[in-house]
């Protein structure tokens, strides 16, 4: 037994390993965010987004659009990028195991993220098996995009788990915790959106310009309720998606507020360019989602409006990660301001 363990490689030095965690992770989220975008892409294409005869063809079943370069292309950057994910996963859960003192919250994310990778490898064996069978299940498509989401996550909060801590007042924290979960909302009912085609359900801005019936809410976040076609092969948007619709641009109002008091809290505690890193994605993302009301779902729009949600989500994580650390002694805090 002794033996074994004095073969175990053993790294003195904190900041190398540190180093190579970042370069790991950054390389991983640069990967998934491939992946987010990809996958989008071939979601949107295949919901019928910039078709032709649009708005007919949106949402229509077993369209042509799956065949374009494009989301060949797209299928391509997804496989590979999702493979190479997956390499850097477990290199990265082996130097948590490997690195000498072993940091047990690193570890878990870690091993996290690897759940999760394993998880939607899964997930896309199985969505690909039951493709061309009718429409896709709500719950199908949301396991795929809040699983890359939450991919992104992990490997956003292992790479700041490298960076240097902020500090910031205890209301900084608390309004930065409450903004992530906002914005974690906002990313799931985004999630139904495009999973309920229900992206035209509100034609007006920034009014809905549609009323939907008491309690419709409720029904239209059941992941389980499969969607219902007509004899076109279209999928049917009845008019309580308006309330999902509704919802989504509610949640995008309180992001914008909680973001402004975020980015003032992290100014006064001399932290500016990090404020500044908050409150752009949000401006930006606000922008776009006007956009794709107002001139009713362009691929493009839609697509750089999912980016920029991975990216204003990544900050969040990155700000409420360092947030919450302590100082740490004064050799780590040099480290950390050498390298962030």
């Amino acid at each position: 037994m002794s033996t074994a363990l004095s073969n175990t490689p053993v790294i003195a030095n904190d900041a190398p390993p540190r180093r190579l965690l970042r370069l790991l992770t950054v390389a991983g989220i640069t990967l998934v965010l491939v992946i987010i975008v990809a996958s989008a892409y071939m979601r949107l294409s295949a919901a019928g987004l910039s078709c032709a005869d649009w708005p007919a063809c949106y949402g229509r079943v077993g369209n042509a659009f799956e065949a374009t370069a494009g989301v060949r292309i797209a299928r391509i950057a997804h496989r590979l990028a999702a493979s190479a994910v997956a390499g850097l996963t477990l290199a990265i859960v082996a130097l948590g195991f490997v690195v000498q003192p072993r940091r047990v919250a690193q570890i878990a994310l870690a091993m996290a993220t690897l759940a999760v990778v394993v998880g939607l490898a899964v997930l896309g064996i199985a969505t690909s098996k039951l493709a061309g069978q009718g429409p896709p299940l709500p719950a199908v498509t949301l396991a795929n995009l809040l699983g890359g989401f939450l991919l992104l996550a992990l490997l956003v909060a292992l790479c700041a788990s490298t960076l240097q801590s902020l500090r910031v007042p205890v209301w900084v924290r608390a309004v930065g915790l409450v903004a992530l979960v906002v914005a974690a909302i906002q990313v799931v009912l985004g999630g139904f959106v495009s999973a309920r085609f229900a992206g035209l359900a509100c034609p007006a801005f920034p009014l809905c310009g549609a009323e939907a019936p008491a309690g419709s809410l409720a029904a239209a976040l059941d992941p389980f309720a499969p969607l219902a076609v007509d004899a076109n092969n279209t999928i049917l948007r009845p008019p309580a998606l308006a309330a999902l619709q509704s919802a989504h641009r509610v949640a995008a109002h309180a992001m914008l507020f909680l973001a402004i008091a975020l980015a003032i809290g992290l100014a006064r505690a001399r932290c500016r360019r990090v404020a500044i890193a908050v409150i752009v994605p949000v401006v930006v993302e606000l922008a776009l989602g006007a956009s794709a009301a107002i001139f009713e779902l362009p691929l493009f729009v839609v697509l750089a409006h999912n980016l920029v949600a991975a990216l204003l989500l990544a900050t969040l994580v990155v700000v409420n990660e360092r947030a919450a650390r302590p100082g740490g002694d004064s050799a780590r805090r040099s480290e950390s301001r050498r390298y962030s």
